[in-house]
Protein backbone atom coordinates (compact mmCIF):
# COMPACT_ATOMS: atom_id res chain seq x y z
CA UNK A 1 0.00 0.00 0.00
CA UNK A 2 1.27 3.45 -0.90
CA UNK A 3 1.62 6.51 1.26
CA UNK A 4 -1.55 8.66 1.27
CA UNK A 5 0.36 11.35 -0.65
CA UNK A 6 1.54 9.09 -3.46
CA UNK A 7 -0.63 7.20 -5.93
CA UNK A 8 2.11 5.28 -7.71
CA UNK A 9 5.87 4.97 -8.08
CA UNK A 10 7.02 3.36 -11.30
CA UNK A 11 10.39 2.74 -12.89
CA UNK A 12 11.44 1.54 -16.29
CA UNK A 13 11.29 -2.19 -17.02
CA UNK A 14 15.09 -2.24 -17.37
CA UNK A 15 15.41 -1.70 -13.59
CA UNK A 16 16.83 -4.71 -11.81
CA UNK A 17 15.05 -6.17 -8.76
CA UNK A 18 17.85 -4.66 -6.66
CA UNK A 19 17.22 -1.20 -8.15
CA UNK A 20 13.47 -1.52 -7.52
CA UNK A 21 14.15 -2.47 -3.90
CA UNK A 22 16.66 0.37 -3.51
CA UNK A 23 14.13 2.91 -4.85
CA UNK A 24 11.51 1.59 -2.41
CA UNK A 25 14.04 1.89 0.44
CA UNK A 26 14.90 5.48 -0.58
CA UNK A 27 11.22 6.39 -0.28
CA UNK A 28 10.96 4.57 3.06
CA UNK A 29 13.90 6.55 4.48
CA UNK A 30 12.01 9.73 3.56
CA UNK A 31 8.90 8.45 5.36
CA UNK A 32 6.92 7.15 2.38
CA UNK A 33 5.64 3.60 2.30
CA UNK A 34 5.28 2.78 -1.41
CA UNK A 35 5.23 -0.10 -3.82
CA UNK A 36 7.57 0.41 -6.77
CA UNK A 37 6.56 -1.13 -10.09
CA UNK A 38 8.98 -1.77 -12.95
CA UNK A 39 6.32 -1.08 -15.56
CA UNK A 40 7.47 1.76 -17.82
CA UNK A 41 8.23 0.59 -21.35
CA UNK A 42 10.12 2.82 -23.75
CA UNK A 43 10.53 2.09 -27.42
CA UNK A 44 13.95 2.70 -28.94
CA UNK A 45 16.29 1.53 -31.64
CA UNK A 46 18.29 -1.57 -30.84
CA UNK A 47 21.48 0.42 -30.16
CA UNK A 48 19.98 3.28 -28.17
CA UNK A 49 20.09 3.16 -24.37
CA UNK A 50 17.08 4.94 -22.93
CA UNK A 51 17.63 7.03 -19.76
CA UNK A 52 16.29 5.53 -16.55
CA UNK A 53 13.20 7.06 -14.96
CA UNK A 54 11.46 7.11 -11.61
CA UNK A 55 7.89 8.38 -12.03
CA UNK A 56 6.06 9.55 -8.93
CA UNK A 57 2.32 10.15 -9.37
CA UNK A 58 1.10 12.27 -6.49
CA UNK A 59 -2.41 12.27 -5.03
CA UNK A 60 -1.93 15.80 -3.70
CA UNK A 61 -0.86 19.06 -5.39
CA UNK A 62 2.87 19.48 -5.90
CA UNK A 63 3.03 22.56 -3.61
CA UNK A 64 1.54 20.54 -0.75
CA UNK A 65 3.96 17.65 -1.33
CA UNK A 66 6.99 19.94 -1.47
CA UNK A 67 5.90 21.85 1.64
CA UNK A 68 5.73 18.55 3.51
CA UNK A 69 9.45 18.15 2.86
CA UNK A 70 10.18 21.73 3.87
CA UNK A 71 8.34 21.23 7.16
CA UNK A 72 10.32 18.01 7.68
CA UNK A 73 13.51 19.97 6.97
CA UNK A 74 12.54 22.47 9.66
CA UNK A 75 11.85 19.66 12.15
CA UNK A 76 15.10 17.90 11.36
CA UNK A 77 17.27 21.03 11.19
CA UNK A 78 18.30 20.75 14.80
CA UNK A 79 19.29 17.10 14.37
CA UNK A 80 20.70 17.00 10.87
CA UNK A 81 22.08 19.68 8.60
CA UNK A 82 21.30 17.69 5.44
CA UNK A 83 17.76 18.50 4.26
CA UNK A 84 15.31 15.65 3.91
CA UNK A 85 14.27 16.60 0.36
CA UNK A 86 17.83 16.75 -0.92
CA UNK A 87 18.68 13.46 0.77
CA UNK A 88 15.61 11.77 -0.71
CA UNK A 89 16.58 12.90 -4.23
CA UNK A 90 20.18 11.74 -3.75
CA UNK A 91 18.98 8.41 -2.35
CA UNK A 92 16.75 7.81 -5.39
CA UNK A 93 19.63 8.74 -7.72
CA UNK A 94 21.90 6.31 -5.85
CA UNK A 95 19.24 3.59 -6.15
CA UNK A 96 19.47 3.82 -9.93
CA UNK A 97 23.27 4.15 -10.10
CA UNK A 98 23.72 0.57 -11.34
CA UNK A 99 21.37 1.11 -14.30
CA UNK A 100 22.74 0.37 -17.76
CA UNK A 101 21.69 3.89 -18.70
CA UNK A 102 24.16 6.55 -17.61
CA UNK A 103 21.51 9.22 -17.22
CA UNK A 104 18.02 9.46 -15.82
CA UNK A 105 15.58 11.49 -13.78
CA UNK A 106 12.90 11.62 -11.15
CA UNK A 107 9.61 12.98 -12.52
CA UNK A 108 6.87 14.01 -10.12
CA UNK A 109 3.39 14.59 -11.50
CA UNK A 110 0.34 15.80 -9.64
CA UNK A 111 -3.45 16.07 -10.10
CA UNK A 112 -3.33 19.65 -11.43
CA UNK A 113 -1.10 18.54 -14.31
CA UNK A 114 2.22 20.02 -13.16
CA UNK A 115 5.42 18.03 -13.60
CA UNK A 116 8.74 18.47 -11.82
CA UNK A 117 11.72 16.87 -13.56
CA UNK A 118 14.84 16.36 -11.44
CA UNK A 119 17.65 15.08 -13.62
CA UNK A 120 20.48 13.02 -12.20
CA UNK A 121 23.73 14.94 -12.19
CA UNK A 122 22.23 18.37 -11.63
CA UNK A 123 24.43 20.56 -9.44
CA UNK A 124 24.07 20.61 -5.68
CA UNK A 125 22.88 24.21 -5.85
CA UNK A 126 19.85 22.99 -7.84
CA UNK A 127 18.90 20.57 -5.09
CA UNK A 128 19.38 23.28 -2.47
CA UNK A 129 17.20 25.64 -4.52
CA UNK A 130 14.24 23.23 -4.43
CA UNK A 131 13.51 24.42 -0.89
CA UNK A 132 13.34 28.05 -2.09
CA UNK A 133 10.79 27.71 -4.90
CA UNK A 134 7.46 29.48 -4.55
CA UNK A 135 5.49 26.35 -5.48
CA UNK A 136 2.17 28.20 -5.61
CA UNK A 137 3.36 29.94 -8.78
CA UNK A 138 3.39 26.61 -10.58
CA UNK A 139 -0.12 25.27 -10.12
CA UNK A 140 -1.85 23.76 -13.12
CA UNK A 141 -0.14 22.10 -16.05
CA UNK A 142 3.46 23.36 -15.77
CA UNK A 143 6.67 21.54 -16.59
CA UNK A 144 9.35 22.59 -14.08
CA UNK A 145 13.03 21.87 -14.73
CA UNK A 146 16.47 23.15 -13.72
CA UNK A 147 17.95 25.67 -16.15
CA UNK A 148 21.72 25.41 -15.94
CA UNK A 149 22.26 28.70 -17.79
CA UNK A 150 20.19 30.84 -15.43
CA UNK A 151 20.96 28.53 -12.48
CA UNK A 152 17.36 28.36 -11.29
CA UNK A 153 14.25 26.22 -11.54
CA UNK A 154 12.03 27.39 -14.37
CA UNK A 155 8.73 26.61 -15.98
CA UNK A 156 9.11 28.53 -19.23
CA UNK A 157 5.53 27.88 -20.24
CA UNK A 158 2.52 25.88 -19.36
CA UNK A 159 2.45 22.47 -20.99
CA UNK A 160 0.09 22.21 -23.94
Amino acid sequence: MNSPQIQEVAVDVAASPQEVAAVREAFARAGFSVEVNASIVYRSTATEIIPWIVLVDLLIPLPTFMRSFVSEIAKEAAKDSYPTLKQWVLDVFAARKSSAAEHGSIRLSEPEGTYLEIEAGIPEEALDALAEIDWDKFVGDYYIAWDGDSRRWVAPRKRT
